[in-house]
């Protein structure tokens, strides 16, 4: 069965081939056109996924999603390791991130309160590679 997507193009009614690599797959599902907007944790938890997969592509796309300001607050954060680790050792987690709103960040690191040492960095980020 086909049916009609844009301007008489028809496709396959099936929206994922057995056929597509899973990379394409992934590809298909994170495109999609009638998705829901990403929220900031989902974007955070994508852009560190693909950092630790090496796959600057995907990583780039996804720090693209991000406003100006988003972006710049974001870098700062994870130039500090501690932060970069401690947010890395929750990655296992994927309920967290759903929350998560960069648009503070700013504030937060201007605070100068650096209390990642409190949190527990027993969940090793090498079981999601």
């Amino acid at each position: 069965m086909t049916v009609s997507i844009f301007n008489g193009v028809t496709h396959e009614a099936n929206p994922v081939s057995k056929d597509l690599s899973e990379a394409n797959q992934i590809r298909l599902a994170e495109d999609y056109l009638n998705e829901k907007a990403s929220t900031d944790g989902e974007i955070f938890y994508k852009i560190r996924l693909y950092h630790h997969k090496q796959d600057k592509n995907a990583e780039n796309k996804w720090w693209a999603r991000l406003t100006e300001n988003k972006r710049k607050d974001l870098r700062q954060m994870l130039r500090d390791e501690r932060y970069a680790e401690a947010f890395d050792s929750m990655l296992a987690w994927p309920g967290l991130w759903s929350t998560i709103k960069l648009g503070s960040l700013h504030r937060l690191l201007c605070l100068k309160c650096d209390e990642v040492s409190l949190i527990n960095r027993s969940a090793p980020f090498a079981s999601l590679t």
